[in-house]
């Protein structure tokens, strides 16, 4: 679950904006943020924030010192966006020539 949203997605809030996550970032006192760090991390995914301050980075890194997030919250927050469907955040296939999520042999592909 990307947390930016891009170009051809930027009418659709990303998931800093989502109620079910903000819901759970208050419970814990924690930032949205966070909360999405800490599920990524406790998922077992590689995640890569972004910082540009000082104190942003010190609170990206208080999350390797969080408790785990109960599982009722890991289930809300996997549920998410179940109901809006897949969305993807960013499209290569206008950079490369070809579609990095398709499975199969990497032919270039024609742009839609």
């Amino acid at each position: 679950m990307p947390v930016a949203a891009v170009a051809a997605n930027a009418d659709i809030p990303g998931p800093l904006h989502n109620e079910v996550i903000i819901s759970i970032a208050e419970k814990h006192g924690l930032s949205p943020a966070q909360v999405l760090l800490k599920w990524g991390l406790q998922r077992g995914t590689s995640v890569i924030p972004k910082a540009f301050t000082p104190s942003h980075i010190t609170d990206n890194l208080a999350v390797l010192t969080l408790e785990d997030l109960p599982d009722e919250d890991m289930t809300a927050i996997n549920e998410v966006r179940k109901d809006e469907g897949e969305v993807r955040f960013i499209n290569y296939l206008s950079h490369w020539g070809f579609d990095i999520f398709r499975p199969g042999p990497e032919d270039p592909t024609e742009e839609p």
